[in-house]
């Protein structure tokens, strides 16, 4: 199955991952007692799972390129649940989303945008963006009819 997301990647179709998907779109995965896992090698970087939640919460995302939700600054609502963390290894990786959480004032750059793939922790909830959504539903329909 790594091998077929692997070559399904290599179309320049596009992706979006959230969270497990996320993290099984990278290199590897290394478990609380350290094993390393092999994944399947689409972004450059690595997760670790931790003793601890990392993050949990509703947070406001923007996003920080032109893509599959619309121009930079598209804003959409969504929620975080994850006990791993992030590592790029580089290697022309951009941050997805400047996302805020509810009780912050900041923004942070979070997610993964590497070529056709887009890969964050954040669940995006498309409702909260319904121009968000209608934008993805057009790029993909675009993409199948060019690439069937």
């Amino acid at each position: 199955m790594r091998d077929a997301v692997r070559a399904f990647a290599a179309t320049g179709k596009p992706i979006y991952a959230e969270c497990g998907g996320l993290m099984y779109l990278c290199e590897s995965l290394y478990d609380r007692s350290g094993r390393e896992w092999v994944m399947c090698g689409v972004l450059p970087a690595r997760t670790r799972m931790e003793n601890r939640l990392r993050r949990l919460g509703y947070v406001e995302v923007e996003t920080l390129h032109n893509g599959i939700f619309g121009p930079p600054g598209t804003r959409i609502r969504g929620h975080e649940f994850h006990w791993s963390d992030l590592t790029s290894d580089g290697g022309n990786v951009a941050p997805l989303f400047a996302t805020r959480a509810a009780h912050e004032s900041a923004y942070t750059q979070t997610g993964l945008r590497h070529g056709n793939v887009w890969a964050s922790y954040v669940h995006v909830h498309l409702a909260s963006n319904p121009e968000a959504a209608r934008t993805w539903a057009c790029a993909l329909r675009a993409v199948n009819e060019v690439n069937p």
